[in-house]
């Protein structure tokens, strides 16, 4: 093609430029741009290249003409820019770039419009506050008379009428008929916004709602400050003691051995007694008892204002087991302060074990913020600080001139903690030690510079304060909770009305999720997402204490029904004051409950309160030849036992969610049996209670519909883990299918690091050995019960070899969440097929039986495992006839995931261990010359800054890359002969990942939500 034919113009006067940039077509738009081609030439239309690629949303092509020096000015013959067209064409994107580019917002059309008149009018609310930021003037009417504030009010838009006002629009303005927005509202039936308008019509209350909604310089004036540690350790002395002075201290110290109880109505310190212990069965499970009369129900929040500190908002959590259940609902950020607490009259291994529980709570709870720090520190790492008590009671030093206690056994603690947690969290140098009564001793004093301190440097980076904020909370303190003692509970929406009716009617979304995000810090209201309508309680106190610290206090506990159903009416007694439904809603959200159907009635399920014993016969020996499943354990046992009724909460939700009559639960004291149509679940709490173990089991003929089925259950518990614990990683153990089928007692499990070995070996057909029976097992009976047909189908038009299959009965079909990140893989749901055909055949070629040799190797080390894997990868591939090249799979295995899919949780193990200097240099500058980023490295180097982890850094560019897997990562590993980096890691790689497939034969529907693409 000749230079001069490109630059003809057309017979609408487009040039290639024009219709390259209409098409979208970026790789032209480049190529000629590069050819200096005119970018401003104008059409017939007076149109530009820009124009076209605005008004079609081609947001590539506009970036590449603004980077050519395209003109954004430029009108066509109606008189409109490029932005015009963006924001008629509802193209926010590419607004914003012409924007940030620099072209002219207050431009007007033939018609006198200019682009605010357009938002106002199409109700963009967020370009029009961008507009706004940018300054536009928000006065001008177009050729009709009207103001964009009467396009926003004839259109109903309140948010953008509250953003024209806090903009300094006049509402007073009118239009060439002589009306006002506020009458243009009322003609169109919009009350409420007219009622605003009629409210700002005051210049000076106007001015001052626009002020309250200005930030201050001043920080907010309180966080939350979290007390942890079992009962009897000193917290509510320690609490009593900073809310008194020293006279008052001295006198409760004198009396309160001689007091049955103190003013808050808790047993004196020295009249109950933490025992936390392990059990005499050898395993890491912590046992905790608690020998007392009086303890701290639930969460025991108050606002106080203390010497030293200034106003802390300070939540103590019970000690009491049953409340862990829902303690992760008021754990996770970490704008606040968190102190933990132990006893030094227990012995000292008590004292590690309650200490190191407690962290490990905490780690669980509070997700990993990317960037990761040094180590692999959370970007928003916790700030902790240890406690001791009791110093007066033990062995412990007192320095005589100071009077400050010295503890070796407390130091020692601390120092154990440091090496296990230290780059988990921001763990404070030294460990307060004290006598929780003596309020103006060193330590005190010392704990309060600390607290003091660190709410500095957290309010240093949260919003600043507000009118609108102090607002709010002087209402909420002298009227609100007042005046809804018996049930502060209003849903978002009524918030909202109740915040602009009393507080600041100008306060937009934003202003208002600000708002609450910054009471929650405070302490001062909780916002909870309920399945229909989200809620703001009023009075933390309230949710706390009276209605979680009751309903899981050991009294009701003892006298709630063994059976864990309620009715709507039952709850409504127990809590005569409380609206009943709503608040069933509360406890449905906190996963506490759910609505079940009973005998055609509504009811409740209460799994925490169920107390009934299995029935015997659930899981006998049947008919069913297909056996299969799994143990789910975390590094942290002791949390398993007091969730297990959050997953009861998830089954009976799933059930509900399916809808399918042929599904059936029946739920006990631990357990849960699941059956969907000829397919039985198994779902229990292990004897030990570290673990959960999901069995499932069918007919021959249903081998893949187990495995679906199995993956539903394990998504359903993983799930709920996730949300729990987004600290913590749970590890597939699979289960001996060939112990499950002869149903033996002491059923061997497979580690996710025998698994993960043996699958990079041979794939899923090959052994590995049974250390009970000694047997050998192929992966793909033990994870995909010996169904080939899951791992790979033909994608051409026709396969004889495999006919229609219908899972409408055999998965769970519940809409899945966004999956954790630890999870091995995703079960396929919402899958529909009209067909009613059964599984009659599997594939007739297989690869050939693996010897007994080969599952000798699945008992060497990870780095041997991969030395024979990734040379026998190629070999095994062009050999197996049941891989073929037109195939698309099912399953994708761990070597072949990409690089992206390698957990947050994982990748912080190993910035841990490759983070630190290498005396033989094989650490995260050896890994990143052996992943070819060798010319990438000093760019990628954070140098002595901590905030970065250096590993991190290089783990974050490779994935960059289409073709990393995870496979290549653990043979680079292998390569710098970090074996202590490959075991750490392989527990918490996913195993394998199910991903749609789109069959020709309407084998299953693909709508399946996965975090590949996140």
């Amino acid at each position: 093609m000749l230079i001069k034919e490109i630059y003809s113009s057309l017979q609408a006067g487009d040039t290639p430029l024009h219709l390259a940039a209409k098409q979208g077509h970026v790789k032209t738009v480049e190529y000629l741009c590069q050819r200096s081609t005119d970018v401003n030439q104008i059409n017939e239309d007076g149109e530009t290249a820009l124009h076209l690629a605005a008004m079609r949303g081609h947001l590539d092509v506009v970036r590449c003409l603004i980077d050519a020096s395209a003109n954004p000015d430029i009108a066509d013959k109606h008189g409109c820019t490029a932005l015009h067209w963006a924001l008629r064409r509802h193209h926010s994107a590419i607004a914003i770039m012409l924007l940030q580019y620099g072209c002219n917002i207050d431009t007007v059309d033939h018609v006198g419009e200019a682009p605010i008149h357009i938002v106002s009018r199409e109700g963009l609310l967020s370009m029009a506050q961008t507009l706004c930021a940018f300054g536009c003037k928000v006065e001008i009417p177009n050729k009709l008379g009207q103001y964009p504030l009467h396009l926003a009010a004839r259109s109903g838009h309140m948010e953008l009428v509250r953003c024209l006002c806090l903009a300094g629009c006049d509402v007073e303005l009118k239009n060439k008929d002589g009306i006002t927005a506020e009458i243009s509202a009322l003609a169109q039936g919009f009350n409420e916004m007219a009622n605003l308008l009629n409210k700002l019509r005051n210049v000076h209350l106007r001015e001052e709602y626009i002020s309250q909604l200005i930030p201050s310089t001043k920080p907010i004036s309180k966080i939350k400050l979290k007390l942890f540690g079992h009962s009897g350790v000193g917290k509510s002395t320690f609490i009593d003691s900073l809310k008194c002075g020293y006279f008052v201290s001295w006198f409760r110290r004198s009396v309160g051995s001689m007091s049955p109880k103190n003013t808050r109505n808790k047993k004196s310190d020295s009249m109950s007694q933490s025992v936390i212990e392990l059990n005499s069965s050898g395993t890491n499970n912590l046992q905790f008892e608690t020998n007392y009369e009086t303890y701290t129900h639930g969460i025991d929040v108050q606002q106080l204002n203390i010497s030293g500190i200034g106003e802390i908002s300070l939540w103590e959590f019970s000690g009491h087991e049953p409340y862990y259940m829902i303690y992760d609902n008021f754990i996770g950020n970490t704008n606040c302060l968190h102190l933990v607490f132990f006893s030094l009259s227990d012995p000292y291994d008590t004292q590690v074990q309650q200490v190191q529980f407690w962290l490990s709570f905490l780690q669980s709870r509070i997700p990993v913020h990317e960037p990761l720090g040094f180590g692999g520190k959370s970007g928003k790492a916790a700030r902790i600080a240890l406690v001791a008590t009791h110093a007066d009671s033990s062995s412990c030093h007192r320095v005589a001139a100071t009077g400050e206690y010295v503890s070796s056994e407390a130091t020692s603690v601390l120092r154990t903690m440091q090496l296990k947690f230290g780059k988990i969290f921001d763990l404070h140098e030294t460990v307060f030690v004290l006598d929780a009564h003596v309020v103006g001793s060193p330590a005190l004093k010392a704990l309060k510079n600390y607290v003091a301190h660190h709410k500095d440097k957290v309010t240093q980076g949260l919003p600043k304060s507000t009118g609108f904020l102090e607002g709010v909370c002087s209402h909420l303190a002298t009227t609100w909770r007042k005046s809804r003692c018996c049930f502060p509970v209003m849903s978002w929406k009524e918030f909202i009305d109740l915040v602009h009716s009393e507080v600041n009617p100008l306060a937009g979304e934003e202003h208002m999720k600000e708002l609450i995000q910054q009471l929650q810090i405070m302490g001062e209201a909780v916002y909870l997402a309920c399945e229909n309508d989200d809620v703001v309680i009023l009075d933390p106190t309230w949710l706390c204490v009276t209605i979680l610290g009751f309903l899981l206090s050991q009294e009701n506990l003892e006298q709630s029904r063994v059976t864990g159903i309620y009715s709507g009416d039952d709850i409504q007694l127990l809590y005569p004051e409380a609206d009943g439904q709503k608040l069933l809603k509360i406890l449905e959200a906190f996963q506490l409950c759910t609505e079940c159907e009973t005998e055609g009635e509504i009811e409740y399920e209460f799994p925490r309160f169920n107390l009934v014993e299995s029935v015997e016969g659930l899981w006998n020996a049947s008919q069913y030849t297909v056996y299969g499943g799994v143990r789910l354990c975390c590094q942290h046992k002791y949390f398993m036992a007091t969730l297990f009724p959050r997953l009861q909460v998830n089954m009976r939700r799933a059930i509900k969610e399916n809808g399918d009559p042929e599904c059936d639960l029946y739920q006990w004291y631990c357990g849960s049996k699941y059956t969907s149509g000829l397919l039985e679940g198994l779902v229990t709490l292990t004897d030990d209670e570290t673990a959960y173990e999901i069995k499932v089991r069918g007919p021959a003929t249903l081998k893949p519909e187990c495995f679906f089925f199995l993956e539903d259950l394990i998504s359903i518990a993983e799930q709920m883990f996730s949300d729990v614990c987004p600290g913590a990683i749970l590890g597939r153990h699979y289960l001996s299918c060939a112990q499950l089928k002869s149903h033996s007692k002491n059923v061997h499990t497979y580690s996710p690091a025998t698994i993960i070995n043996a699958l990079v070996q041979d794939g899923v057909y090959s052994t590995v050995t049974n250390q009970v029976t000694g047997a050998n097992e192929t992966l793909l009976n033990i994870i995909f019960f010996g169904a080939a047909e899951v791992l790979m189908f033909s994608h051409r038009s026709s396969s004889p070899e495999i006919p229609s299959l219908n899972f409408q009965n055999v998965a769970l079909n519940k809409p899945r969440m966004p999956h954790s990140q630890t999870s091995p893989s995703l079960a396929l749901h919402n899958q529909h097929s009209n067909s009613n055909q059964k599984l009659s055949q599997r594939r007739k070629s297989l690869p050939p039986t693996i010897t007994s040799s080969t599952s000798n190797k699945t008992q060497s080390s990870p780095c041997q495992i991969l030395q024979d894997f990734y040379s026998k990868l190629s070999q095994r591939r062009e050999s197996s006839p049941a891989i073929l090249h037109d195939q698309n799979p099912v399953v994708v295995l761990v070597s072949d995931l990409h690089a992206s899919q390698l957990p947050l949780l994982s990748c912080q193990c190993l910035c841990a261990i490759l983070d630190t200097p290498d005396s033989m240099g094989r650490d995260w500058c050896m890994l990143g010359v052996l992943l070819g980023m060798t010319d990438k490295l000093p760019k990628l180097d954070p140098g002595d800054n901590p905030a970065f982890s250096p590993t991190a850094c290089i783990m974050s560019e490779w994935m960059k890359r289409p073709d990393t897997t995870l496979g290549q990562l653990l043979r680079r590993l292998l390569e710098l002969e970090r074996t202590d980096a490959i075991e750490t890691l392989m527990p918490t790689l996913p195993m394998f990942r199910v991903t749609p497939v789109c069959f020709k034969h309407n084998f299953m529907d693909c709508n399946v939500n996965t975090d590949y693409d996140q």
